[in-house]
């Protein structure tokens, strides 16, 4: 190898590490300069509201922030900003069979995020997170729907999180 190649590839490998994102092992990929992070309440204003979903998810939603993030959670105004609301709630019939009955059926969430970073306007999105369960339709939505709601939840919050600390 010549000395030209070497030091082009020692120019590559620090022009790399001075670039503004945080790579790591783990896949978290944030700017270095954001140090905080601040979750607003999420309303329920779907047609069907579960008074508990609301709470959960606003909860979940920091949890996964604090626990997997070294960044500070803020009432308000942190460098990484989360709004929105609970869009959808609804239980649907799937698979149906003989054009008269369905054999399961699905639990459905969807909610809409705004994510805002000051610092980095170009990271900020609006955008709507749905994510769904499947059930034996024999089985009375009301015995589940603590279990698939946790369930669907953590999906979405995996959606949002995926897409605002595993940009790459």
């Amino acid at each position: 190898m010549n000395w030209s190649k070497i030091v082009g590839l020692v120019f590559l490998c620090s022009a790399f590490n001075s670039c503004v994102p945080k790579y790591s092992m783990s896949g978290i990929n944030i700017p270095e300069d954001v140090g905080t992070v601040s979750v607003s309440f999420f309303p329920n204003e779907a047609d069907i509201v579960n008074p508990q979903l609301s709470q959960l998810f606003t909860e979940s939603l920091k949890d996964k922030w604090q626990n997997e993030t070294k960044l500070d959670l803020v009432t308000t105004e942190g460098d990484f900003q989360f709004s929105g609301s609970i869009v959808d709630y609804r239980v649907l019939a799937a698979n149906i069979q003989d054009n008269t009955t369905s054999s399961s059926s699905k639990f459905v969430i969807s909610v809409k995020v705004d994510f805002l970073c000051k610092k980095h306007p170009e990271l900020n999105f609006s955008k709507i997170f749905p994510s769904d369960e499947v059930f034996d339709a024999a089985t009375p939505f009301e015995s589940v729907e603590n279990e698939l709601t946790q369930v669907v939840v953590d999906e979405i919050i995996q959606d949002i999180f995926n897409k605002t600390a595993l940009v790459w």
